[in-house]
């Protein structure tokens, strides 16, 4: 379906916009939670004649992902590879949905790469956390997410420059877990690697402690949020917040009312990927979003693979 560009880079605010191409990327299938709760919120709205979504698995090596890559050299020009691609399919808005794309993102000059506005996931965590902390000042947060998001340290720095002290800021480091959830996000593995990385988070909380903010600073962990709540609480037995930015994120693609909704939307979902896919994989992720968005779901099971979806 071919969707009209329009001038303005801006969705919010935009009360006479009737087509609306959006591009969802992450390293993986973590953000297609995103892609459906976007989907969802749009379609019951229908302030739109037309909706176009490309999700653009940024997944570079079939067994291989950003962590594993050698440096972050060889992450910049993959990932920059990975922008203009999807600059080739001409959306108003690209959401980075993904914390170690966005590290990278903030890295060098990739915002001149593309001529869409450009919205990383981030922002709104640090956001979420701050105003968490700001609400309950006794509570500590818990930065949860992948190696090079916790090694990056940049929630930790962000949140210190707006005045928290670093005491109330703790970082937990669960390499493999993302992974491991997009294979199934049932499995054994799963769960011991929560149990592990639960384990490692609790020595490190400060003895006294009320209140844990438990921040998803990985879009997978959305699929698990539940299991990492109850195992943290458990091994802590401290009361679990869970802070989960991907919400807040799929919300920004909702625009201002309009006079009426259209009659119908017409919509078209596209899930692009570099890699294949397994069936395994699929059918696990999938199900997850049947509840939230069908057509999102329908769209993973027909994913395209593309081996030059772009360069590595």
């Amino acid at each position: 379906m071919a969707i009209t560009k329009k001038p303005s880079q801006s969705i919010l605010g935009n009360q006479n916009r009737e087509y609306l191409s959006i591009l969802i990327t992450d390293s993986g299938l973590g953000g297609l939670s995103i892609c459906a709760d976007m989907v969802n919120r749009l379609a019951k709205r229908q302030r739109l004649r037309e909706l176009s979504v490309i999700y653009f698995n940024a997944w570079p090596f079939q067994n291989r992902g950003y962590n594993l890559l050698t440096n972050d050299e060889e992450r910049l020009y993959v990932f920059s590879n990975a922008l203009k691609a999807m600059d080739r399919y001409r959306p108003d808005m690209i959401y980075i949905a993904c914390n170690t794309l966005s590290v990278l993102f903030q890295q060098g000059s990739l915002a001149t790469m593309v001529k869409a506005s450009v919205t990383e996931i981030i922002n709104f965590g640090v956001s979420m956390i701050a105003e968490a902390l700001r609400q309950q000042q006794s509570a500590i947060v818990l930065i949860l997410g992948t190696k090079m998001t916790i090694s990056s340290g940049i929630y930790k720095k962000r949140l210190v420059s707006r005045s928290f002290p670093e005491e109330r800021i703790i970082q937990q480091d669960c390499h493999g877990l993302a992974s491991e959830i997009e294979q199934n996000p049932k499995s054994t593995k799963v769960y011991e690697l929560v149990e592990q990385y639960m384990i490692e988070a609790s020595v490190k909380i400060p003895p006294g402690t009320k209140k844990i903010i438990a921040a998803l600073c990985c879009t997978h962990y959305d699929y698990i949020k539940e299991l990492i709540q109850c195992r943290l609480s458990f091994f802590t037995g401290v009361d679990v917040h869970i802070i989960n930015p991907n919400n807040e994120m799929s919300k920004t693609a909702l625009m201002e009312e309009q006079n009426a909704p259209f009659p119908t939307m017409k919509t078209c979902i596209k899930v692009l990927s570099r890699v294949e896919l397994s069936s395994t994989k699929i059918t696990a992720i999938s199900s997850r979003l049947e509840n939230i968005s069908k057509q999102t779901a329908i769209a993973l099971q027909n994913y395209q693979c593309i081996p030059d979806l772009f360069e590595i």
